[in-house]
């Protein structure tokens, strides 16, 4: 899902060529998180076969310069408007993939200006509440944790110093969902105004 997402993405805002999605495929995820052309090329060919993009030779549409590197293998690809169908699924799907949510929302933010107000106002109330579960979480593991270092638990296990260092990571963590929620909300503050005005 998570670079079916980007690719049909970023081909929602025009045709573009194999060498060009890697770069910003490459953009999108970061310095350590490489998708080589023996990853990209497969993912493209699946999607082709799927109908969900269409692939023309540099021959048939050639691309407008000169870099060699682009010349000739370089293949044009279009997405389809069963392509978009899928985008549009990819992207109001909350159910799947909940342990890389963060990430995925962050791509779908990026690519909000193809939704309605009110597509984009449900998605960030959902992420909202994905958030404030795992503040939730963070904030009765730490709950737990201090008791731990109270010894008023029978499963107090670790020393003190391991007790210490976990209950900081545990309240780092729920500092960065807290933080995401408050971006969040800003976010729907934005699309909620943004949804009226289009009523």
């Amino acid at each position: 899902m998570y670079y079916e997402l980007i690719i049909l993405g970023t081909l929602m805002a025009g045709p573009s060529y194999g060498y060009l999605i890697a770069q910003i495929v490459q953009n999108i995820t970061g310095p350590y998180a490489k998708i080589s052309p023996g990853r990209l090329y497969p993912l493209l060919k699946k999607l082709e076969e799927a109908a969900l993009i269409t692939a023309s030779n540099a021959a048939e549409q050639p691309f407008p310069t000169d870099d060699r590197r682009y010349q000739p293998q370089s293949r044009r690809y279009e997405i389809t408007e069963a392509g978009r169908t899928r985008f549009h699924q990819l992207m109001l799907d909350t159910t799947s993939y909940l342990g890389d949510y963060e990430k995925i929302f962050l791509h779908k933010v990026a690519r909000f200006s193809f939704l309605k107000s009110a597509q984009k106002v449900q998605l960030v109330e959902h992420y909202i509440e994905y958030c404030q579960s795992l503040i939730n979480y963070g904030s009765a593991r730490a709950g737990e944790l201090a008791k731990m270092q109270t010894g008023d638990s029978v499963l107090y296990s670790m020393s003190p110093a391991q007790l210490h260092d976990l209950l900081g990571a545990v309240e780092h963590t729920r500092s960065h969902w807290q933080q995401e929620r408050h971006w969040a909300e800003t976010l729907l503050k934005q699309f909620t105004e943004e949804n009226l005005n289009e009523l």
